[in-house]
């Protein structure tokens, strides 16, 4: 038997089999994944609407569009607004059958705080600044116009060097190609001229018609004309167990500290933490490799608590222009190494034996950990192996580097 349902982040009709009951499945208009509700409970829940409506004529359906199941009791009279009732209220009914509402008094009901704009510092990966929140803040045109009015890169502010360009939201679990991504937010791009406000902005963009409700509502971020073509800020969006939340990365830690100090404040412990890694970060060598390097190397290298970064040499299969996709990273506590689908770590402070077995200009390495096999790494052009040599004698290690 199948069963209509509505998905709780869209609110799109589903039709679903009895037995998906309390299986996790996936929404095909939003893609967004949430468990399926019991759906014999449903059914029940159908047959009381079917007995209202042929009583009142009123379809129970029709009410909260976008819900989660199963479905609230039968609605309190118009008087009372949606807000819990405390327990010690007492609601009579006058038949087991069909209820009659209870006059409550307003100023009895506790009203519910109002959620407050917040953003989670998630961390500091190669791309940027990772910030979370609750998807439901997109519904505020003041929060969509939250982000810095000033240059992502170089921190202009002067509007008639300013261009504004939508956050493109993708599901992380459907995905989308950076190259539509960047493609969609030229379409919407707008350019500032006279326009004061970053409200004017939000009210000026039209909807996003590629993604849907509250997504497609546009949330811009600011860049002047040299700096907007090569940094973008990525917005992803993920279910969780307390609702649909958005993340964002923010390529420039400047930017990043402007618009948590915006929503949190200065003094707030996301800002403290914010601008101490990137301060950490921008006095060291990491400030020397370009942003469109740096994104590359965000697919396989995550900055850990309290690492600093040393060094980051290409691998010489690699093309010049591919620079990023592989090689090896040195940091104060790992050496991290990529090439193609190979992929792999060793901690400075774990015995290990790392051999360097040249080969004329390039050289080719390998690990080795206790009491397991050896592994292959990458292959380095000899002066960066010298490099790598040079940089791990600087910080304590219990590699055992082996010289073929």
């Amino acid at each position: 038997m199948l069963c209509k349902i509505q998905c709780p982040a869209c609110g799109g009709a589903l039709i679903l089999p009895l037995e998906a009951g309390g299986q996790v499945g996936r929404c095909s208009l939003c893609h967004v994944r949430f468990r399926v509700p019991d759906l014999s409970a449903r059914l029940e829940d159908t047959a009381i609407g079917w007995i209202c409506k042929s009583v009142d004529g009123h379809d129970p359906d029709d009410d909260h569009v976008a819900r989660e199941y199963p479905p609230p009791k039968p609605a309190r009279p118009a008087t009372l607004p949606r807000h819990h009732v405390p327990t010690h209220m007492k609601v009579k009914s006058t038949s087991a059958q069909m209820r009659q509402p209870t006059e409550v008094k307003v100023d009895t009901v506790q009203s519910a705080a109002p959620v407050l704009p917040h953003l989670t510092y998630v961390g500091i990966n190669p791309a940027g600044v990772k910030i979370t929140f609750d998807s439901s803040l997109l519904k505020s045109a003041d929060f969509r116009a939250s982000l810095p009015m000033q240059c992502l890169g170089c921190g202009k502010t002067a509007t008639n060097q300013l261009v504004a360009q939508p956050i493109m939201w993708i599901d992380k679990a459907f995905g989308r190609s950076s190259h539509q991504l960047h493609d969609h937010e030229a379409n919407h791009r707008l350019h500032l001229r006279d326009r004061g406000s970053a409200r004017e902005v939000v009210d000026l963009m039209p909807p996003l018609d590629q993604l849907l409700p509250p997504f497609n509502r546009a949330m811009p971020y600011f860049g002047c004309e040299n700096c907007i073509e090569d940094l973008h800020v990525r917005g992803t969006i993920h279910a969780d167990a307390a609702g649909i939340i958005c993340e964002v990365i923010i390529p420039t830690g400047p930017y990043a500290l402007a618009w948590i100090a915006a929503i949190n404040g200065t003094d707030a412990p996301e800002y403290a933490a914010v601008e101490t890694t990137y301060r950490r970060l921008e006095t060291g060598n990491w400030r020397t490799i370009p942003m469109k390097v740096r994104n590359r190397l965000a697919g396989w290298f995550e900055f850990q608590h309290d690492e600093q970064f040393l060094l980051y040499l290409p691998d010489s299969d690699y093309l010049s222009r591919d620079k990023g996709f592989g090689g090896v990273i040195l940091t104060s506590d790992r050496l991290i190494f990529q090439k193609y689908s190979h992929h792999g770590s060793l901690h400075l402070t774990e015995p290990a034996n790392l051999f360097v077995h040249n080969d004329d200009a390039f050289d080719d390495l390998s690990y080795q950990l206790p009491r397991q096999g050896r592994r292959d790494m990458v292959r380095l052009r000899h002066r960066h192996t010298e490099d790598l040599l040079e940089s791990l004698s600087d910080v304590p290690h219990q590699l055992q580097v082996c010289l073929e």
